[in-house]
C-alpha cells in the first residue's frame, strides 16, 4: 500500500483486546494503538521506503501478555498503469 501497512496476527485465546505498537526502526518511541478484538490495523502517513516495526500484546481481565516478536515491514509506492491507448493509422489514399 502506498505510505501504508497493514499488521495482522492471529487471535489469542482469551484475549478481550490487543495493543499494538509501531515505530520508525532504530527509533525509540513507540507508538501504541488499542485496536479492541481486532486482529489486524492499518497505518497510514508512513514513508515510502522506510522500514517500520510492529508488535502487539493481548490483553485479558487477567492482565497484558508480553509483547510478541517484532515484524517489520515497509511501505511502497504504488504503481498504477492506466490501459494503452488507441493508436491509428493514417495511408495515403491513391
Amino acid at each position: 500500500m502506498d505510505s501504508a501497512l497493514r499488521f495482522s496476527w492471529a487471535k489469542s485465546e482469551n484475549a478481550m483486546g490487543y495493543l499494538v505498537y509501531y515505530r520508525e526502526k532504530g527509533a525509540d518511541q513507540w507508538i501504541s494503538s488499542d485496536v479492541g478484538d481486532n486482529n489486524s490495523l492499518t497505518v497510514g502517513n508512513l514513508t515510502n521506503g522506510v522500514t517500520y516495526e510492529f508488535c502487539v500484546e493481548a490483553y485479558n481481565q487477567a492482565g497484558v501478555s508480553p509483547r510478541s516478536v517484532i515484524a517489520e515491514g515497509a511501505p511502497k509506492a504504488q504503481t498504477i498503469n492506466g490501459p494503452a491507448l488507441p493508436t491509428k493509422t493514417v495511408s495515403p489514399t491513391n
